[in-house]
């Protein structure tokens, strides 16, 4: 990826608590970094989990309305972000190699940045 033209100018940390994750829990996702243009209405995640290397979730999740509501509407202005999403873990879920993979898309198609967690539960 060529960063120069990413519209995050750094990723400062990304934390996970519990690390690692624990079925029947709670996951705390704790992400900061810095925005260095302006990030419009219309962005989307999209999300990708696999089991043991099988895709078994894919998804499109609107970042705007459904993730940084803590940090203010969209278009967000440029400027250092911290936020924390919560996510359940299944204690359905069985053991094995997990690999959750989020690429965040603008509306034109520009790539923001891309996370991959990697797990075994």
């Amino acid at each position: 990826m060529d960063h120069s033209r990413s519209l995050f100018h750094s990723i400062s940390y990304v934390h996970f608590n519990p690390n690692p994750p624990v079925k029947g829990q709670k996951l705390f996702i704790e992400y900061g970094g810095y925005l260095k243009e302006r990030l419009p209405k219309g962005t989307r995640i999209n999300l990708i989990a696999s089991f043991n290397s099988v895709p078994v979730i894919h998804k499109k999740i609107n970042l705007c309305e459904d993730t940084l509501k803590s940090v203010g509407d969209c278009p967000l202005e440029p400027g250092r972000y911290d936020l924390t999403k919560e996510v359940g873990i299944s204690e359905d879920l069985p053991d094995g190699n997990y690999t959750v993979h989020a690429d965040i898309i603008t509306p034109q198609g520009e790539r923001v940045t891309c996370l991959v967690l990697k797990t075994i539960l």
